[in-house]
């Protein structure tokens, strides 16, 4: 009831102030009424402040990021402000280093057709500025689940290559998945 009340008086509040002077007068029960007519002696003006509209501009000035500088440099740890620094030392890039710097991210970048040898390669991205810890590429088809061969990190902004082995066909995209020990 009394956020009924509250809701009903802004509006009130917000439009009648914009026409003209808002009048208040408590009943018998102490509750406190609003009107935009004065109906009695006992309605007095209420004190209210002065609704204010402003235009914001914005300021011109655009954020640059660390892809025009290298990349983010997550080993050279926070700029004073909490941001990240850039490979090339820029340090007004507006991304934060606690969301960009504590997880790895991988993608696969390309799958090839099994050779004449049975050996599919899988180029593994990591798109973070995180080394990618332990590294799993693994494929299922039905209830078979394959490990890929490859190396046990992956460096910030890098790739690396995981191989399958033993195969006649294509192996699908989707059916491959990608994880780490500090993935997010």
């Amino acid at each position: 009831m009394v956020h009924r009340f509250l809701g009903v008086a802004f509006v009130l509040f917000t439009s009648s102030a914009a026409l003209g002077q808002v009048y208040e007068w408590t009943d018998a029960k102490g509750v406190r009424h609003f009107s935009s007519t004065k109906h009695g002696d006992s309605y007095k003006p209420a004190d209210l402040p002065n609704i204010m509209r402003e235009s914001v501009a914005a300021s011109g000035v655009l954020l640059q990021s660390c892809i025009r500088h290298g990349g983010i440099n997550c080993s050279s740890g926070p700029d004073a402000d909490g941001s990240v620094i850039c490979y090339d030392g820029y340090r007004d890039a507006p991304a934060r280093y606690r969301f960009s710097c504590s997880s790895a991210k991988l993608s696969a970048a390309t799958v090839t057709l099994p050779g004449a040898d049975g050996v599919i390669t899988v180029a593994v991205r990591n798109e973070s500025g995180v080394l990618a810890q332990k590294p799993q590429v693994t494929f299922q088809s039905g209830e078979k689940k394959e490990a890929a061969k490859g190396p046990t990190e992956i460096g910030p902004m890098e790739m690396a290559e995981y191989k399958f082995f033993g195969h006649t066909s294509a192996i699908p995209m989707e059916s491959i998945s990608l994880s780490c020990l500090n993935c997010g």
